[in-house]
Parts: structure tokens; sequence; C-alpha cells
């Protein structure tokens, strides 16, 4: 009863996605490697997913799916079915200045998927509040990094909680009504990397 996905490479390789808005879909971006091809170097910048099953997901039938670069995306009351963020298979993925408020499932999943491939993911910047499971659920990653993460109100805010997450928080990010941007206001202006909002 909904459209399957708004963008879907698949496979495709060397996509710039910009600038995009997708409303009650199964999934706002679909970046998927079929068993004979990969879908690789792809870069999403300034997206919105609003109650979309899915925020984005990167996967992988057979082939790893390599460098799915993700900026400034933000992933509001995404549903039960995937949450904000699923990497599966996925090597060199990359988020920097996301959001996923709200998940119905986890804000950030990466996972080996049915190709079981280690994957790797390096996530800066990013917020992740009121997901009905985790904020971040990493595993399977032959390498990942979490750096100047916030998860709050999450059931649990990270897991595994351990040295791949580094200058972090679980603190309130007090948006008020602000959901595509950090207001003035809020305790992640300016708390990123190099002095960059989280979120």
């Amino acid at each position: 009863d909904r459209g399957e996905a708004a963008i879907t490479p698949y496979p495709g390789n060397s996509n710039v996605m910009e600038n995009n808005i997708s409303e009650g879909n199964g999934a706002a971006l679909d970046v998927v490697g079929t068993y004979a091809w990969g879908s690789d170097d792809n870069r999403v910048f300034g997206h919105i997913s609003l109650k979309d099953n899915i925020g984005l997901l990167a996967a992988t039938r057979d082939n790893v799916l390599d460098r799915t670069w993700i900026t400034d995306f933000v992933a509001i009351n995404p549903g039960v079915e995937g949450g904000g963020l699923w990497f599966r298979g996925t090597r060199d993925s990359r988020c920097t200045n996301c959001t996923v408020l709200n998940s119905g499932w986890n804000g950030t999943t990466a996972d080996i998927g049915e190709a079981q491939v280690a994957g790797s993911l390096f996530v800066t910047n990013m917020l992740t509040t009121g997901a009905a499971s985790a904020g971040f659920s990493i595993g399977g990653q032959s390498d990942w990094l979490l750096d100047y993460s916030n998860a709050h109100n999450n059931s649990p805010n990270y897991s595994p909680f351990d040295s791949h997450v580094i200058n972090s928080l679980s603190i309130d990010p007090q948006l008020g009504t602000c959901q595509v941007f950090i207001p003035a206001s809020s305790p992640m202006k300016g708390r990123g990397k190099n002095g960059a909002d989280i979120g």
C-alpha cells in the first residue's frame, strides 16, 4: 500500500543523489548490489526521509558494496521494517551529520546480510534519539567507528558500547520542534568534530 522506494540504484555506480524528500515509501533510498553487479561509489547529500519504512538501505546480495557515503541525512519516524539507516555487507560506508528520530526499530544497523560479507562503517557527528530498539546496532564489521555521535532514549543507545565508540554522548539533544536542522539552543550545536553540529 506504498511505494517500494523513492530512489533505487539497483545496481548503479557513481550516482549523486542530492536534496531529495521521501514520504511514506518502503525506503527513501535503496542502494542494492545484485548477484552479478555491485553498487559502488554512491553519494547522498541533503536527504529527508519522513515516515518511510527504511530511511536508507545499502545492501548486497553477493558482491560487496563499496563506498556508500551519506552527508546531511535525516530520517523522521522510520518504521519497524528497517529503521533509519541499514548497512548490509557494505564496505567503507560513511555517514556524516546524519539524524534518526523516533525509529520503529534501530536507528542505525550494520550487519553481514545474506551475502555473508563483513563490512566496515564510519559514522561522524550522528544523532539518534527515540528508537524502539538500539540507537546503533553494529555487528559483523571488519572495522567500524562511531565518532562524535549522540544516542539518547534508545534501547540500548549503543550495541555494543566499546572502543569503537569515541567522543560520543548519550544526552537529550533538546531539539524542540526542529527536526531537519539543529537549533541554536540544542547541546548538539557545535559539539561535533571540528566544531560542527552533531546531527
